[in-house]
């Protein structure tokens, strides 16, 4: 019980300290009203056709789960407290920042956050991000259903012949057998191609945000 009292208590100067400070985004998200269309929200990508909008962030910084914070105070020991607290926002919640925060940044273009991925930090704050994206339409306005193909990575055709090594002749393979390319005939994708073959396998779910984000920053860097 004297644990119970002394964390309650903690809570209430929690409160009370957080009542003099300047809103978190997640607080000021949490006030804002509901987009004025709905903006779908998933884990994965759509098999509608998509333009990506940009990155949308939130995290749960600032807001209270009175839930979360009586099981941690009646029903966890503290050294699990101490290790990771739960989780101070459902899923729902940050859903629907994410929703709230994708329309703030894109207004009416936006359609849905995609690839959203999240976690969780040991005091319990959680963080989202996805790509925020809207939906292919046709000239009379009806949501365009075909997914693009995948752009396919550049390479050379199989060779005709070789140069053999250390030699001036060249080797042509029978008819029927086709050589297979050596890797230093493999050609190197332009950076913008690599660029948009990564934004696909990102908007398909086979690749995570934070990989894309490497490989555009690497790409963005031996661009210029």
């Amino acid at each position: 019980m004297p644990r119970t009292r002394g964390r309650l208590a903690a809570l209430g100067l929690l409160i009370a300290g957080l009542a003099g400070c300047a809103p978190t985004l997640a607080q000021r998200l949490d006030a804002t009203p509901a987009p004025s269309h709905a903006i779908f929200v998933t884990t994965g990508p759509l098999s509608q056709a998509t333009e990506a909008l940009g990155e949308v962030d939130v995290d749960s910084r600032g807001l209270m789960d009175f839930g979360a914070f009586l099981t941690d105070a009646l029903f966890r020991a503290p050294l699990a407290v101490g290790i990771q607290s739960s989780p101070n926002a459902s899923m729902a919640k940050i859903h629907e920042l994410l929703r709230k925060r994708a329309w703030e940044q894109y207004g009416e273009a936006v359609d849905a956050v995609i690839n959203v991925t999240s976690r969780v930090d040991p005091s319990g704050i959680v963080s989202a991000s996805g790509l925020a994206v809207r939906l292919v339409r046709n000239p009379d306005g009806t949501v365009n259903t075909a997914m693009p193909a995948a752009l396919a990575p550049v390479a050379l055709a199989a060779p005709t012949a070789v140069q053999l090594r250390g030699s001036g002749e060249k080797f042509t393979p029978p008819a029927g057998m086709q050589l297979r390319p050596w890797a230093a005939d493999k050609i190197t994708p332009p950076a913008d191609i690599q660029l948009r073959n990564a934004e696909t396998a990102f908007r398909a779910g086979r690749m995570s945000l934070e990989e894309f984000r490497q490989i555009k920053q690497v790409l963005n860097k031996e661009s210029q």
